[in-house]
């Protein structure tokens, strides 16, 4: 059965789950029954159960049942007090980078997760899981068909590891360039067209994106909503707390939200802003505004260097708004409602690095962090390297050659996963880099009050 643990926010515990017949879908736990009805022909059969009068901190198990079908799956809800571990990645659901690097999340009993983009390679047609699957911008009749966009969600979720982790504790998802099936989606049709050549007018990239978006509403209603003013219409990004220290910030990249009557479907421009404007104010009032120590920016794009030139915050397109923002935070976050405690988490870029800036040192003006887990290798060996050394550069990998894809038999040694960790206290977030193998690559400190990488050393003497 295709079921999914949505993200615990409030007092509620989302199930999303999957019917293929008209009839009552319901969730059994703690000895009550919640229940909704089903049908195949709205949204691909998917009914959104919320799970409310549970325990914090708690393992529940859930009888699961359709009209056709019966299973269990474990709900699981977030501490009020004590250790929270938060687990974060992108891209390790397409087939090839895979590779069991997930199942450190399980081993290390993340209460909750987030991926931070590209669930699935939506342009690649593949064959896994029970599903065989198309590229969803092969042609326009392909395109124009939502059952192409609802199966690459499905197969995607089928995966063993990420199954296993979204039928026993909180998931959310925040799409990124593939799961439009478009890599490095701008409002540009010439990059329209190297996935989709037959992509000739404004209207064929509407129909591509109001598809995409609709997948993607349908198969992420497991997502906190949110409901603060001021938003864009039908907005992606959101917020919602991890425990009694955090707050988790999702932010977009490539599109805001869904918004029909938006002529360029709130998909970033070439260049101006990675953000719309509602959504870089949201993000910086929500954070001035946040009654947790600490504020994770999940965003789908690093902040820093990064291996594609038009695809992060780095890019001479965006890195405007990107030096805006992250001014804004070092500047006003001594006046928040609780001060500091920002550090930002990426994914997409296919190898570990890690960069952060020192306000007064090396020319920056504002103290940052941001840690990009995301799957290396795109291929079975080939790892692509950390971009070039910066001057914020604190951790990556990079063969010398400054070329990526370099199949040297380092790709399956470093495909990998992050992993926060707060611990009762809330003196400090913990955030690490584990491989496959589940050595920790990397780890380091950012501590109540500040924005600015730390490593415990530091820290011992004081």
């Amino acid at each position: 059965m295709d079921v999914y643990h949505g993200m615990p926010y409030g007092n509620i515990v989302p199930v999303l789950i999957r019917s293929t017949a008209v009839g009552t879908v319901s969730v059994t736990v703690n000895c009550n029954t919640f229940s909704a009805t089903a049908d195949p022909s709205v949204d691909d059969g998917l009914v959104l159960v919320n799970v409310t009068g549970l325990a914090p901190d708690r393992e529940y198990t859930a009888a699961i049942t359709t009209p056709n079908d019966s299973d269990t799956i474990t709900l699981r809800t977030l501490p009020e007090q004590g250790e929270v571990r938060f687990g974060f990645y992108s891209c390790d659901t397409n087939n090839t980078n895979s590779k069991g690097t997930m199942w450190q999340l399980l081993k290390r009993d993340v209460h909750c997760l987030v991926n931070i983009g590209d669930e699935g390679y939506f342009e690649a047609a593949n064959t896994a899981f029970g599903l065989s699957t198309v590229d969803c911008t092969a042609d326009y009749a392909t395109a124009a068909d939502m059952r192409n966009w609802y199966d690459r969600y499905i197969q995607a979720r089928r995966l063993p590891e990420l199954a296993a982790l979204i039928r026993s504790r909180g998931y959310a998802h925040m799409v990124d360039d593939h799961e439009y099936a478009i890599n490095n989606l701008m409002w540009k049709l010439s990059d329209f067209q190297i996935s989709a050549p037959w992509a000739v007018s404004t209207a064929d990239m509407q129909m591509v994106v109001d598809n995409a978006n609709l997948a993607h509403i349908t198969y992420s209603q497991i997502n906190p909503p949110n409901n603060d003013s001021g938003i864009d219409t039908g907005a992606f990004y959101t917020r919602f707390t991890v425990g009694p220290h955090m707050e988790v910030f999702m932010i977009t990249s490539v599109c805001a939200g869904n918004d029909p009557s938006d002529p360029t479907r709130l998909v970033r421009p070439p260049t101006g802003n990675m953000l719309t404007a509602k959504e870089e104010t949201w993000l910086l009032n929500a954070l001035a505004t946040s009654d947790r120590t600490f504020k994770c920016i999940a965003s789908p794009k690093m902040t820093f260097e990064a291996e594609f030139g038009q695809d992060s915050f780095n890019s001479s397109g965006w890195v405007v708004q990107r030096d805006r923002i992250l001014q804004a935070i070092h500047d006003n976050s001594p006046n928040w409602n609780v001060p500091g405690g920002c550090f930002w988490v990426s994914g997409d870029f296919h190898t570990p690095s890690v960069h952060a800036s020192y306000a007064g040192v090396n020319g920056a003006t504002f103290d940052h962090v941001n840690v990009c887990a995301c799957p290396s290798g795109e291929d079975f060996n080939g790892v692509r390297n950390s971009g070039n050394f910066g001057a914020y550069t604190r951790k990556c990998f990079n063969d010398g050659t400054g070329i990526g894809g370099v199949s040297n038999g380092f790709g399956k040694d470093l495909r990998n996963v992050g992993i926060v960790t707060v611990p009762g206290s809330g003196e400090y977030v913990e955030i690490e880099i584990v491989l496959a193998n589940g050595r920790t690559w990397w780890n380091g400190r950012v501590y109540a009050g500040e924005n600015k990488l730390s490593y415990r050393a530091n820290r011992i003497a004081v």
